[in-house]
């Protein structure tokens, strides 16, 4: 059996039957069979892209322990942030509450992603601001209108994904 928890509600596969339930109570359930499960990722993969969302590539979501440090260096300062995922056009970075540096959207400055003792440096543009969450954006990893990172982005990004794809492993 595989599930998962999203939001309030916790979400069962088993012999190909999906139930959805609230996680705090099991007296009400949605259960879709094969057949509806089908159905249901028909809808929800022709479903448009909500006009926020600009990424062009995956992204892996990071936890504390993954191995990722992120620094952002803008205007003489630097700023540890902590990540919160990472795709191959760009960063989402929590900044700490007493950073010096503001970081407003269109803001051009420089990150150090370090993994297993490879440094390296990224020029990054702000792209999205949610409280002290910042979106930053890879411009290099960019030729025209295709994504082309830099091969040791592709490599640290796959890694992580490996390490999130066996933290999953049940």
């Amino acid at each position: 059996m595989a599930e998962a928890d999203i939001g309030e509600f916790r979400v069962r596969s088993l012999h190909g039957e999906l139930t959805i339930t609230y996680r705090d109570r099991q007296d009400a359930s949605v259960v879709f069979d094969a057949a509806g499960v089908e159905a249901l990722v028909e809808f929800l993969t022709v479903q448009p892209e909500p006009q926020a969302n600009r990424r062009h590539t995956f992204r892996v979501s990071l936890w504390n322990s993954c191995g990722l440090a992120v620094v952002v260096h803008c205007d003489g300062h630097r700023v540890e942030a902590i990540p919160e995922s990472i795709g191959l056009t760009g960063v989402f970075v929590e900044l700490p509450a007493a950073s010096e540096v503001e970081l407003p959207i269109g803001t051009q400055a420089e990150v150090m992603l370090s993994l297993d003792g490879t440094h390296e440096k990224m020029d990054v543009i702000v792209r999205r601001r949610e409280g002290r969450g910042c979106g930053l954006f890879f411009p290099a990893s960019m030729k025209d209108d295709d994504v082309d990172p830099p091969e040791f982005l592709v490599r640290m990004v796959m890694e992580l994904q490996r390490r999130w794809l066996v933290g999953r492993k049940r």
